[in-house]
């Protein structure tokens, strides 16, 4: 899951909305109240019928917050103390749900999150996600073994404005992958998780062991002039 772009006008904000630094209190708009029914949908009726009550791991795609990019007016805070808050508000709730066992954070896009991801790694160290070997709460990529399956989680995958085209984005990331690890004499992945394009879309390929699959996931964010 990602891509919430806290701070954003248009995208995921808590029903009791957002106290900035100044004491101004920022409430959510219709549609953002409907983005929250979404919200606890998928967290208090989809996930456990998902894990069929299993504990679970959360890997946060990035780009949790919006920052301040390409002259945008659409934030309700240009603070970015203010975005970062209140995503940690936000995630505070997902981490207290029964079955949850570890938070993983990826790396978003710069100019969403900051040079170096500076926001990511505010935020992720903030909510106690698990540092890779050195020591960074928020991570480039995350490589992680699911049953037999090993699945490599990253950020960037490209976009397209054709339907026609949506997948095959998703086609050159796992020919890319596939080539890689036949190249350096690595095991491959059997599964690609990707977010950024705010869209949700899967393929299906030969992989390792038998299905492989690449997978965007959705944003929580309308759609805005970007």
């Amino acid at each position: 899951i990602g891509d919430n772009h806290a701070g954003s006008k248009l995208s995921l904000m808590h029903p009791d909305g957002a106290v900035l630094d100044e004491g101004v209190i920022v409430m959510p708009s219709r549609f953002q109240k409907c983005l929250w029914q979404h919200w606890e949908y998928y967290w208090r009726e989809w996930l456990p019928k998902a894990t069929r009550g299993e504990p679970f791991d959360v890997v946060h795609m990035g780009d949790c917050i919006d920052g301040q990019h390409h002259d945008t007016t659409s934030v309700w805070s240009g603070n970015i103390l203010d975005q970062e808050t209140h995503c940690v508000k936000l995630f505070k709730e997902v981490v207290a749900l029964e079955g949850f066992r570890n938070l993983y954070w990826i790396r978003g896009t710069s100019c969403h999150v900051g040079e170096s991801s500076r926001g990511e790694e505010s935020v992720a160290r903030a909510m106690g996600a698990v540092p890779d070997r050195d020591g960074h709460y928020a991570r480039y990529d995350l490589w992680k073994r699911l049953g037999v399956a090993l699945i490599q989680f990253s950020h960037h995958v490209g976009v397209t404005n054709s339907v026609a085209a949506e997948t095959s984005a998703l086609s050159r990331e796992w020919a890319a992958a596939m080539t890689a690890a036949g190249s350096s004499g690595k095991e491959p992945p059997d599964c690609l998780v990707r977010g950024h394009r705010h869209r949700w879309s899967k393929i299906e390929q030969l992989g390792p062991h038998g299905k492989g699959l690449v997978i965007t996931t959705p944003g929580w964010q309308m759609k805005s002039d970007h």
